[in-house]
């Protein structure tokens, strides 16, 4: 049973590293998401996100181009690490109620 133990610990350790590293780089990331308005017939994106119990719109650019393209790869990528962050943070809890058990 101690193989299984330091095995089990070596994985706590490993996700612990690997999920401290996503945190960094969601925190790296804007937080929002891109929504769409449309100001005189033209849509344009901007980034809405929440402040306190308030949410802000910060302007990007035209829907076609380049920022708003970059705005929501970083908006899917930031998306992307937090779902792995909750899959490291279920596999955390279940290692560790293995090694307290």
């Amino acid at each position: 049973m101690a193989v299984m133990d330091s095995v089990l610990a070596e994985e706590l350790d490993r996700l612990k590293e690997l999920r401290a590293k996503f945190a960094a780089e969601v925190e790296a990331l804007p937080a929002g998401t891109i929504v769409t308005k449309r100001k005189r017939g033209r849509p344009y994106a901007y980034r809405a996100y929440r402040e306190g119990k308030r949410v802000r719109t910060d302007y990007v650019g035209p829907i076609e181009g380049e920022a708003a393209a970059k705005a929501v790869r970083l908006a899917d990528q930031r998306k992307t690490l937090i779902g792995e962050l909750k899959a490291i943070d279920a596999d955390i809890e279940r290692i560790q109620k293995m090694l307290n058990a």
